[in-house]
C-alpha cells in the first residue's frame, strides 16, 4: 500500500478504536489467522496461551497479573495469623513457601480480591455461587437430594442443611455418610437432613424443624474425620469431630412407634371464609 511502518502504526492505532468485530474477524480470516504480527511478536487471542517475557510458562492472554514461582516442600515457615472468612484469626502454622521468580502484568492491571472477616462478607456470594453450581453435581451421586444450603454463618464448610426425598428407614443417615465421603463435602463439620418440603434456604424454618424433630439421643451421629484446615476448634490440624443430624419425620422402623404428627394447617373452609371476610373489609 506504499505506507511506511510509522504510517502503518498510526493507521492501526486509529482503526483499533473503530474496527467492528465482524470486520476484524473477516480480515483475520483473509490473512489465514496469523499467530504473529509482521515484527514476529505473538498475537494474543482470548483464552490462547502466551509466553510473557521473561517467564516460560504458558498463561491465558487475557490475564491481568501473572505471578510465577516454585514451591519447595522442604522449605516450610510459620504463616499467620491471618483474619479469615471464619471470622477468626487462623492459628500460626508451618506451610510450604512460595518463591516468586517473576511477576508479569498488563498496563493498569486489576487485582481481583475479596475482603474477608466476620460473616457475611464479600466472599459470601462466591460461596453461594459455588453451592448453586455444585447442586446438580451433588445429585449425580445422591439423587434423593432436593436442595442444600451452606450458610455463611458456618463459613460454608461448617454446616450443611440438606433436604431429601426420604423413602426408607435410615435414609437420612445414608445421605449424611454419603456427603462425608464426597470430595470436599467430606470437610463439612455438621450435616442436618430435612424432609423434602422444608425450605433449607429459610433458616427460621430449618431451625424450627431441627429443634422440634430431633431426639438427641437417637438422631445425632457423632464421628471423627477430616475437617477444614481453618477449623481452629479441632484438637489437631485438619482432623476433628463431626456431627450428622436426622431432622426428618421418623418411621416406625426407625424406632418411633408412637406415630408422627402432621404439621399444623388451617382448615381450607376456615381459610376461604377468612379470605372472603378480609376482602369485604377492603383493608389496604
Amino acid at each position: 500500500m506504499g505506507l511506511g511502518w510509522d504510517e502503518v502504526h498510526d493507521e492501526a492505532e486509529r482503526l483499533e478504536h473503530h474496527l467492528s468485530d465482524r470486520l476484524e474477524a473477516r480480515l483475520d480470516s483473509m490473512l489465514g489467522f496469523p499467530d504473529t504480527d509482521p515484527h514476529g511478536d505473538p498475537i494474543p487471542r482470548d483464552g490462547s496461551p502466551l509466553n510473557p517475557d521473561p517467564t516460560i510458562l504458558e498463561v491465558p492472554a487475557g490475564a491481568d497479573i501473572v505471578i510465577e514461582g516454585y514451591v519447595d516442600l522442604g522449605d516450610r515457615r510459620l504463616e499467620g495469623p491471618f483474619g479469615d472468612h471464619t471470622g477468626y484469626y487462623t492459628p500460626v502454622e508451618l506451610f510450604p513457601v512460595f518463591h516468586v521468580t517473576a511477576i508479569t502484568h498488563r498496563k493498569d492491571p486489576i487485582y481481583p480480591a475479596t475482603i474477608v472477616g466476620i460473616p457475611p462478607m464479600e466472599d459470601v456470594w462466591m460461596g453461594k455461587a459455588t453451592e448453586r453450581l455444585f447442586l446438580p453435581l451433588l445429585r449425580i451421586f445422591l439423587p434423593e437430594v432436593v436442595d442444600f444450603n451452606l450458610p455463611a454463618e458456618g463459613g460454608f464448610h461448617n454446616l450443611a442443611l440438606v433436604s431429601i426425598k426420604k423413602r426408607f428407614p435410615g435414609h437420612a443417615r445414608k445421605v449424611i455418610f454419603g456427603l462425608w465421603g464426597l470430595a470436599l463435602m467430606s470437610l463439612t463439620k455438621a450435616v442436618v437432613i430435612f424432609d423434602e418440603w422444608v425450605d433449607v434456604q429459610n433458616l427460621s424454618q430449618a431451625a424450627w424443624q431441627a429443634l422440634g424433630n430431633v431426639d438427641w439421643a437417637r438422631d445425632a451421629v457423632i464421628a471423627q474425620g477430616p475437617v477444614d484446615q481453618l477449623d481452629h476448634a479441632a484438637p489437631q490440624t485438619a482432623y476433628g469431630g463431626k456431627v450428622g443430624i436426622d431432622a426428618t419425620a421418623k418411621l416406625p422402623e426407625e424406632g418411633h412407634t408412637r406415630g408422627w404428627p402432621g404439621v399444623v394447617q388451617m382448615d381450607p373452609e376456615v381459610k376461604s371464609r377468612i379470605d372472603a371476610l378480609l376482602s369485604q373489609l377492603e383493608l389496604t
